[in-house]
């Protein structure tokens, strides 16, 4: 596994040692790397890094939906059966908001996730 990053990827890396509680930084480099040529050489990585916000923050509806796609975009079988897994928390999470929280998701995104669930489970 390479977990030796540069650039933006680095920077962020020194901000996870000096403040390794601090989950926004794990999120802003598994997001970079996620959308970076690196992105297949980086994928423990970025996986380690979502997995580590959520832990810090596990109720986050949007980490859990950003994991996801990360994981079906890799495309293995266990990658599509692990995304299946975290569309799923997202959406028991956004369940657990109220209806008038602003963070809650839209019923159509709602719609749009079940929909990637179900492409992901050959239905």
């Amino acid at each position: 596994m390479r977990l030796f990053v540069t650039g933006l990827g680095g920077y962020l890396g020194r901000a996870i040692a000096t403040n390794p509680m601090q989950g926004d930084y794990r999120r802003a480099r598994a997001r970079y790397l996620a959308e970076s040529p690196e992105k297949l050489r980086q994928a423990d990585l970025i996986r380690l890094d979502y997995l580590r916000a959520i832990e810090l923050n596990p109720n986050n509806v949007r980490l859990h939906l950003e994991l996801a796609d990360f994981l079906a975009s890799l495309g293995t079988p266990g990658d599509r059966e692990a995304a299946v897994e975290q569309y799923e928390r997202a959406l028991w999470f956004n369940s657990q908001l109220k209806e008038n929280e602003p963070k809650r998701m839209a019923k159509s995104a709602v719609a749009e996730v079940e929909g990637k669930i179900g492409k992901l489970k050959g239905k």
